[in-house]
């Protein structure tokens, strides 16, 4: 069952979506059948959906007529059951569409010649935000999909032209194409390959030059300083402008719109590291924050192990043990369950021998056994660490010999393989060096391109 489809879609539901659902299914105009009513129940449990599912011994249960387990039986009731959970999803999303319900009902009214009907509906505000500089793309979009069919009824029924009407359709068109536009832009470049070199796009062009003419919608002035920052990287002001935008006036973006852009920006300031500027480094964490707060990082409700290590790591660099220490304690226990106990017995152990508290990180290391390939590989580098920062240098040749072969043991670590190896040799290097060559061996460390550690060992040779 863990790798049936079904499973994996029960998942995704949260707790409201669960009980709901399970109305869904015994409600009784959907008629459905009593095995199916009774699957649903048992792997809807208040624990949430079954993680372990034995088909054999829940058959009974989902059975009453006392025949022998049938598995074509029993995957014929899970497949129908797939069945509803979809019509389910689809008919829950569609009731959270007021505005599409709205415009096929104006349209329904036109179609049969209700005036009175349709003239109270077209009255009703839409079911927007009262102040278009809270709207979101989609609110754009479907007002100028609104006022066409309103200016398309008045000039039928009147034969007349609206000017007013005419140029809000026009305005709302704009403003949805714009932002289409200019995230999808943002999006191209992000994935663009250094030297790859983007085709000649005269519709952006257009949208540059409308920048100032709405630059009093947070929407738009956001999304025009994305795409300028990644077009101009060293210039902080274009940043600045997108991470408050997306920061302070997160109504102007949808859920998915707003995790898109946090890893967009995320990642331009993991470039401007990776270029020699450190001065992101705050801004990043604060935006990695910010995505763990509002759930925008979290996937079925969890960071997984991989993000809460970035985050860690990129805390670590920026010497801010105090926020590390926080996250740890806010956070640890959202990590993915599969992934917490490697991850936060890693981080912790990072976060005390960064501290110098040499002794609890070899202790969290020595007692975890990490099922991650390469982050066992990156818990026995920071036991490697410890023993050089304590000076035992007997333990240290003993864990790098047995760290070297654990690498050539495993060749499916591949390139990663290759920076851990010469990390060995450059930290035994760093142990026999003598004074007078400390210059040249930094320089060697520093010239080295696939090394793990390099900064840390760089500062092991007096500069």
């Amino acid at each position: 069952m863990q790798k049936s489809v079904l499973f994996d879609l029960l998942k995704t539901l949260t707790t409201r979506e669960k009980n709901a659902f399970l109305r869904f299914v015994q409600s009784p105009w959907l008629a459905a059948r009593p095995e199916t009513v009774r699957l649903a129940g048992y792997l809807l449990q208040t624990d949430g959906a079954r993680e372990r599912f034995d088909k054999a011994a829940a058959f009974p249960l989902i059975f009453s007529d006392g025949r022998p387990y049938d598995d074509g039986r029993m995957r014929k009731t899970m497949e129908y059951l797939l069945r509803l959970l979809e019509q389910f999803l689809v008919t829950e999303q569609r009731d959270r569409e007021d505005f599409d319900f709205r415009l096929r009902l104006a349209a329904l009214f036109i179609e049969r010649k209700q005036e009175k009907l349709f003239r109270r509906l077209a009255e009703t505000p839409l079911p927007f935000p009262p102040e278009e500089k809270d709207w979101t793309a989609e609110h754009f979009g479907q007002a100028a999909r609104w006022h066409q069919l309103l200016y398309n009824h008045r000039s039928a029924t009147r034969r007349e032209h609206d000017p007013l009407l005419y140029e809000r359709v026009i305005y709302y068109q704009n403003v949805s194409l714009l932002a289409d536009r200019l995230r999808s832009a943002c999006i191209f470049r992000t994935n663009q390959k250094e030297k790859a070199v983007l085709p000649d796009d005269s519709l952006l062009g257009w949208a540059e030059s409308m920048a100032a003419v709405y630059a009093d919608l947070p929407l738009l002035n956001t999304l025009f300083a994305a795409l300028n920052s990644l077009r101009q990287p060293a210039e902080p002001a274009h940043f600045e402008t997108f991470r408050d935008g997306l920061l302070q006036h997160p109504q102007c973006f949808s859920f998915a719109d707003r995790r898109d852009l946090l890893v967009l920006a995320i990642n331009y300031c993991s470039k401007r590291y990776n270029d020699g500027d450190r001065s992101r480094l705050d801004a990043q964490l604060d935006l990695y924050e910010h995505g763990l707060r509002e759930g925008l990082l979290l996937e079925n409700g969890w960071v997984t192990g991989y993000t809460f290590t970035n985050i860690a790591t990129l805390a670590l660099i920026a010497r801010r043990f105090e926020r590390l220490s926080q996250l740890l304690h806010d956070y640890g226990g959202k990590i993915a369950p599969r992934d917490r106990r490697d991850a936060v017995a890693f981080n912790e152990a990072r976060l005390h021998h960064a501290l110098r508290e040499y002794g609890p990180a070899l202790l969290l290391l020595q007692q975890s056994v990490f099922d991650d390939l390469l982050l066992n590989l990156s818990a026995k580098t920071v036991q490697a660490k410890c023993f050089y920062e304590l000076q035992e240098y007997d333990l240290l040749d003993a864990h790098l010999e047995a760290l070297r072969k654990f690498i050539r043991r495993h060749k499916e670590v591949g390139y990663y393989g290759e920076r851990y190896l010469n990390f060995i040799t450059a930290l035994r290097r760093v142990v026999k060096a003598d004074p007078a060559e400390a210059a040249v061996l930094r320089n060697e460390i520093a010239a080295m391109p696939v090394l793990a550690e390099k900064e840390w060992l760089m500062d092991q040779v007096p500069g």
